[in-house]
């Protein structure tokens, strides 16, 4: 009976700490509980709710997910296996607290603080890391690295919509193409990034692991204007079959590997040389990224990139330094991983000697 009791005490004790805010009473209560095989986190409320349900609606509720403590409290949740598709009596699930969040947020909404404390970030970077790790690694890494809050960063410190043209008939929707696109961790900072300049995003993603794009399907099966397919991105031939010539206004290529295997640099290569200027815009920009600098340097010796690229703006590289620094065992050993560390924007089009990369002056950003 005593130990029903402390059952029941502990899954209150949760919800009410998680509903508070309480972030030092959260993880007490789930490091003293880790052994317990009858503590549940996802033990429900007399309307449903789980702990990650009072977390997610006062996190939108109080702060409209701007709060550093819900923030993480939803993160170590997630990370100590709370369940987030479990329905309350109303039939919703936590994320559907924080639906519509992004979309409430000032225009001018650009600090990096707030961006890292937002809790619908929160929710997604881990929500992505815990589902899809399992298909590019064999353990999960433990990094407490948001992918999706540094592209965000990244693309907002670019300020990556300058470097579309100016358009006579403006275009509501931007047609996005992710070549290799593994597990798409861009859609949601593209999404966020774009609606603040009153576009959507049609996103494209390209790969040729089958699993891995039947996994990004069913994860972003309830948004009609994500679209993957499991083609070989290095034939210009078969992408055709899918996408017009000239018809897409972003290009993404994120963490080519220009190492010194080269039956990789040739992949990559021919991804940048043959198939982006044939599918991009005039004009339109190519966004790059690359683990090292050593990588981006012998792709600029292996590649054509500055002779079929030029930049609009002189601030178009960027280093994000130990932001992206991802880290965690696998298989007793210590792996670590740059993600995006050297990015650079540039535009569709023939460029002339002086304005090719100095990468000599990539600017350092930092949090």
């Amino acid at each position: 009976m005593l130990k029903t009791v402390r059952k029941m005490d502990e899954a209150l004790l949760l919800r009410r700490c998680a509903a508070k805010g309480d972030f030092q009473q959260v993880q007490e209560i789930l490091n003293r509980n880790k052994t317990n095989p009858d503590f549940n986190i996802d033990a429900q409320s007399s309307n449903g709710n789980t702990a990650l349900h009072w977390a997610c609606f006062y996190a939108k509720e109080l702060h409209q997910g701007f709060s550093e403590k819900y923030s993480e409290i939803i993160r170590l949740l997630i990370e100590n296996a709370a369940d987030h598709q479990v329905k309350n009596k109303r039939g919703k699930i936590p994320p559907d607290f924080l639906q519509g969040m992004h979309e409430n947020v000032p225009k001018d909404f650009s600090s990096q603080d707030q961006i890292q404390d937002s809790c619908y970030f929160s929710l997604i970077q881990t929500l992505l890391r815990l589902q899809c790790v399992k298909i590019t690694i064999p353990e999960e890494l433990k990094g407490e690295l948001a992918h999706a809050t540094t592209f965000y960063f990244i693309i907002d410190s670019l300020k990556l919509f300058d470097f579309f043209p100016p358009i006579n008939d403006p275009q509501k929707t931007i047609t996005v193409l992710s070549l290799g696109c593994g597990i798409s961790s861009e859609i949601f900072p593209l999404m966020m990034y774009f609606h603040y300049q009153n576009k959507q995003v049609n996103y494209i993603g390209i790969d040729n692991n089958k699993a891995l794009i039947e996994d990004n399907k069913r994860r972003y099966a309830a948004y009609e204007n994500i679209k993957f397919i499991c083609a070989d991105a290095t034939n210009l031939d078969e992408i055709n079959i899918h996408i017009d010539p000239n018809s897409i206004d972003l290009g993404i290529l994120r963490n080519g590997d220009f190492s010194e295997l080269w039956k990789r640099q040739k992949i990559f290569g021919k991804i940048i040389d043959e198939i982006f200027p044939c599918v991009l815009k005039p004009n339109f920009p190519l966004l790059l990224s690359f683990q090292t600098r050593e990588e981006l340097e012998i792709c600029t010796q292996k590649t054509q990139v500055l002779q079929n690229f030029k930049k609009f703006k002189s601030n178009n590289f960027c280093d994000v330094g130990t932001l992206c620094l991802i880290f965690g065992q696998v298989q007793n050993k210590t792996v670590f991983t740059y993600s995006d560390r050297f990015t650079a924007i540039l535009n569709v089009e023939k460029t002339a000697e002086d304005e090719q990369m100095p990468l000599s002056h990539f600017r350092q950003l930092s949090v």
